[in-house]
């Protein structure tokens, strides 16, 4: 008799850790453009991977999971969230809509996402990673604190860093204007191979300027951390 007792106790106290875990909820979806120029990325916290589509569609898959410290999700609320995709006449946005009572903080997104090459991005994130390779449309990011490694032939550039490592590579650059700054922390800027000295901050920071005959510009601001921008228009 104990030992049903006690098998029983073990298998509630099971059954209760897998109802307390909720699964992770997979969005999936293929746009098609109808004449949008722009394509937006609203993230909270965990990773967007972007790159260039082999079509002229848009592919999202997003995976959210519950965050390491949250216990207060359960499979309800992990079910009612859903991708969001706002359309206007010159761009779409992509979010994650989270059910009442749910916080940004309370759960990972993972984002992998193909654009078509020539259309523009816009990416926004609040704590994590940004990884984008193929795209020429041009770019524009707002990461709060993360990392973000940036790997195209070309296009416009604008990124804002609050804390955190940015890395930007441009293998057929159009080189128009290029401004690099880190209020704390280094900054690297390389064209076609030649290293661009700037200056220094009270020793704390760093602040680079170049000017190409190109048309793309490149704007890179990072509050606390290094930034690497290399740029080859060969």
């Amino acid at each position: 008799m104990k030992f049903r007792m006690i098998f029983g106790l073990v298998l509630a106290m099971v059954s209760a850790s897998v109802l307390a875990s909720p699964k992770d909820r997979v969005c999936e979806q293929v746009l098609e453009l109808d004449g949008e120029k722009r394509v937006l990325i609203d993230g909270g916290v965990g990773a967007i991977d972007v790159r260039a589509s082999d079509d002229q569609k848009i592919h999202v898959f997003l995976k959210v999971e519950p965050d390491d410290d949250s216990n207060s999700l359960d499979e309800e609320d992990m079910a009612a969230m859903e991708l969001e995709v706002d359309r206007t006449s010159r761009r779409v946005k992509l979010e994650l809509d989270l059910p009442s009572g749910v916080d940004v903080d309370d759960v990972q997104e993972h984002w992998e996402v193909r654009i078509p090459s020539g259309v523009e991005t816009e990416l926004e994130l609040g704590v994590g990673q940004v990884d984008v390779r193929g795209l020429t449309g041009g770019l524009l990011i707002s990461v709060g604190v993360g990392e973000l490694n940036v790997d195209i032939p070309s296009g416009p550039v604008e990124v804002s860093v609050g804390v955190g490592d940015v890395e930007i590579i441009q293998t057929k650059a159009n080189i128009g204007t290029v401004r690099v700054d880190t209020t704390v922390g280094d900054a690297r800027l390389r064209v076609n191979g030649e290293r661009i000295e700037g200056s220094s901050h009270f020793g704390i920071g760093n602040r680079i300027k170049f000017k190409g005959d190109g048309q793309d510009e490149i704007e890179v601001s990072v509050k606390v951390g290094e930034v690497k921008v290399e740029l080859d228009s060969q």
